[in-house]
């Protein structure tokens, strides 16, 4: 009787591992993710063609000592390019 119970207790043991185990997958499966448009905001024609993206990078300017000077700015990753400011 006990030798019974057991293997009723160890199939359901099985049904119920494998019910969490397919609902788990299934869930991993479900990620929508948006086609067409990357995370810079352009878009592309197609979802299989490659989209290259360059840095866009600005020139700062402004006086020090009355000496006009730049800077590169990478507008892209928000940082300067350039260590120092640059006379003109």
């Amino acid at each position: 009787m006990k030798l019974m119970n057991l293997k009723k207790l160890a199939v359901l043991g099985m049904l119920v591992a494998m019910s969490i185990s397919t609902s788990v997958a299934n869930a991993a499966n479900e990620v929508d993710i948006p086609q067409g448009k990357n995370h810079f905001g352009g878009e592309c024609v197609t979802v299989n063609k490659i989209c290259p993206h360059a840095d866009k990078i600005v020139k700062k300017y402004r006086y020090n000592n009355n000496v006009l000077q730049y800077r590169r700015w990478n507008e892209t990753k928000g940082c300067w390019v350039d260590p120092d400011w640059i006379d003109v």
